[in-house]
Parts: structure tokens; C-alpha cells; sequence
């Protein structure tokens, strides 16, 4: 019966251990679980997080390449626009080229019809002004008082160009200046810099011009009434044509130069003068001075206008360059974000596969 008794005692010994390692292993199994139901929520959240942050850099990533588009897009259109500057630009420099080596040749045949010494002495006027203007102040304000030469300065008809051009001579390639100390100051300049040339000056304080009757003759009219110029240059063309008379024919003039007492050409440019001699004779018009400086003053506006035109060319291509350069900076600057985007999202997908495996695992 003792016997019995203790293997009972036993027994229930062996079946309270069971009993509480079961229960010891039911409750470790429950906080495991509770552990794992906890992880597996944690590890939710993280997931969702990382989807939030992927999809965030997938658009930050999609705003970067469109934002590249339209850059991309933006510096093809600024580099189209500097190739076709760049077609302007050599075909305005070619022409502005070719318009200086016109104006070279007009001047050499000026300079073979009217003399050197008179074309070196306007060409060291010119130089002798633009040394005025550096210097500034009172002698700028010389340079002012310089209107140039009497050909320059005014236009006429074409069918009185021999008549004007036999009336006046070389006279035409004298300078109109306001006064003579103008005059003055350039000829001291000259000498100063020893400048080549002939200069004659025509000082509007210093000539004397005097009202002139001209007759009311169908066959006659004054030469200087056919002449456009500026009034202020009005004493500079009385002085050298306003005695001189334009006539239809030599008949005319021969008559009207002995009555009036005035010069008289015809338009062929046969002279009559008031002291009774007669000159005339053949005159070469395609050897024209008038005819020589209109295209020299045409030619020196259009190498004006070319060069107006070629530096608004190079100041667009400046700014176009400038564009490009600024295009290209931004793309730069974006594509390292992008790259950095890209970085990011790399790691965070690698981070979510990594949680979703360990997941799966707790499930």
C-alpha cells in the first residue's frame, strides 16, 4: 500500500512537471507570438513607409527627367537659333568684306581724279578729329565745329552734276567749318603729328557773301537754288555757287553772263564766264566726283548699317551662348539630384525587400 502511496506521490510530481512546462511552454509560445504580432505590425508600418518614401523619389525622379526634357528640349531650340546667328553672322561679315574693299576702290579712283595731296590732307583731318574726340573736353567740342567737306554736305539732281562739278572744282573737297580758330587748332594738330595733305578751310564767320539779283529767265535759273543742303551751310554754298548761273544752252549763257554779270554753265558743262572767257569741252561722266561720292556715301552707310547689324548679331550670340551655358548648369545640377534621387530609391526598395522577406518569415 506504501508502495502504491509513493508511486502515486511520483506521479503526480512527473504530471505537476509536465503540467507547468507545458503551461511555461504555452506561455513562451503566447509571447512570441505577441512579440511576432507586434514585429509583424512594426515591420507593416516600416513597409508602408518605405512605399511612402519610393513613391516619393519616383517622383521626385519624374520631375527630375521631365524638368531634363524640357531643358534638353529648351537648349536644342538656343543652339538651332546660334547656328542660324552664326549663317547670319558670316554672311554679314562677308558682306560688310566686300563693301570695304568698294569703298578702298572708290577712294583710290577719287584720289586719282581729284589729287592726293587733297585726300590725304581729308583723310588727316579725320585723324586729327578722332585725336580731338579721345582727348575730351574743349578739344571735343572742336571736333564739333567740323561739318566737313562742301561735298558732303549737300545733293542736287543728277543732270546738274557736271554743271555743279565744272563750277566748283576741287573746291568741293574744301572744309566747312563754324569759325576760324577751328581751322586753327586743326592745322596746329597736323603739323603737331605731321600729317600728309592739303586742307582748305571754309570758315562761316569768315565769308562774305553778298544778296545776288538773278533774272527771271525761262532759259536760266541759280545754281544754288537746285542745291539740298542744311541752312546752316548756307554762306559755304552762296560762296561757291550762288554766282553762278544754270543754262539751257550755250546761247544763253554767253548772253546772261554779259548781262548779269554772273558765271554761267551749261549742263554739258560748257563755262561762260562774267569776264567774257568761254571753257568747255568734252566731260567724262563716268568719271563723275558727285556721281563717285554718292556711292561712296551710300557704300560707308551700308558698312555702317553691316556693322550695327554684325553687333547685334555678336550681342545675340552672346546672350544665346550665355543661355546655352546656363541650360547646361541647370541640367547638371538636376541630373546630380536625380542620380541621387535614383540613389535613394535603390536603397529604400532594397530596405522594403529585405523587411517583406523577414515578414514573410514571422508569418
Amino acid at each position: 500500500m506504501v508502495a502504491i502511496f509513493r508511486w502515486i506521490q511520483t506521479e503526480l510530481k512527473s504530471l505537476s512537471k509536465q503540467l507547468k512546462d507545458k503551461k511555461d511552454h504555452r506561455d513562451k509560445l503566447e509571447a512570441d507570438l505577441k512579440r511576432d504580432a507586434l514585429k509583424a505590425i512594426d515591420l507593416q508600418k516600416k513597409i508602408e513607409e518605405q512605399s511612402l518614401e519610393l513613391e516619393r523619389q519616383k517622383n521626385y525622379i519624374d520631375e527630375y527627367n521631365k524638368q531634363c526634357y524640357d531643358l534638353k528640349k529648351s537648349k536644342d531650340q538656343f543652339q538651332t537659333t546660334r547656328k542660324e546667328l552664326w549663317r547670319k553672322e558670316n554672311h554679314v561679315q562677308a558682306n560688310l568684306t566686300s563693301l570695304k574693299e568698294d569703298l578702298a576702290k572708290a577712294d583710290q579712283q577719287l584720289r586719282s581724279m581729284v589729287g592726293k595731296p587733297i585726300l590725304n590732307g581729308r583723310d588727316s583731318v579725320r585723324k586729327v578729329l578722332n585725336t580731338f574726340i579721345a582727348r575730351g573736353g574743349k578739344e571735343a567740342d572742336i571736333a564739333k565745329c567740323y561739318y566737313g567737306p562742301v561735298i558732303e554736305n549737300f545733293e542736287c539732281e543728277k543732270s546738274i552734276y557736271i554743271a555743279v562739278e565744272v563750277t566748283a572744282g576741287n573746291r568741293l573737297f574744301h572744309h566747312v567749318i563754324d569759325n576760324d580758330k577751328v581751322g586753327t587748332m586743326i592745322l596746329k594738330e597736323m603739323n603737331r603729328q605731321t600729317l600728309p595733305g592739303e586742307v582748305t578751310f571754309m570758315p562761316l564767320n569768315r565769308l562774305n557773301v553778298r544778296e545776288q539779283n538773278y533774272p527771271n529767265d525761262a532759259d536760266a535759273i541759280a545754281m544754288v537754288s537746285k542745291l539740298d543742303y542744311d541752312p546752316k551751310y548756307d554762306k559755304a554754298m552762296r560762296y561757291l555757287f550762288g554766282k553762278t548761273l544754270i543754262c539751257r544752252h550755250l546761247d544763253a549763257a554767253t548772253k546772261l553772263a554779259r548781262i548779269t554779270g554772273l558765271d554761267c554753265v551749261t549742263l554739258d558743262g560748257d563755262q561762260v564766264s562774267s569776264k567774257g572767257s568761254l571753257t568747255g569741252g568734252y566731260f567724262n561722266t563716268s568719271r563723275s566726283r558727285l556721281e563717285m561720292q554718292k556711292n561712296r556715301t551710300e557704300t560707308i552707310a551700308q558698312i555702317q548699317q553691316c556693322e550695327e547689324e554684325l553687333k547685334k548679331l555678336k550681342s545675340e550670340l552672346t546672350e544665346t551662348e550665355a543661355s546655352i551655358n546656363t541650360i547646361v548648369s541647370d541640367m547638371q545640377k538636376i541630373e546630380t539630384k536625380n542620380s541621387k534621387a535614383k540613389g535613394i530609391f535603390d536603397k529604400v526598395k532594397g530596405r522594403q525587400f529585405m523587411i517583406t522577406i523577414v515578414l514573410g518569415k514571422i508569418g
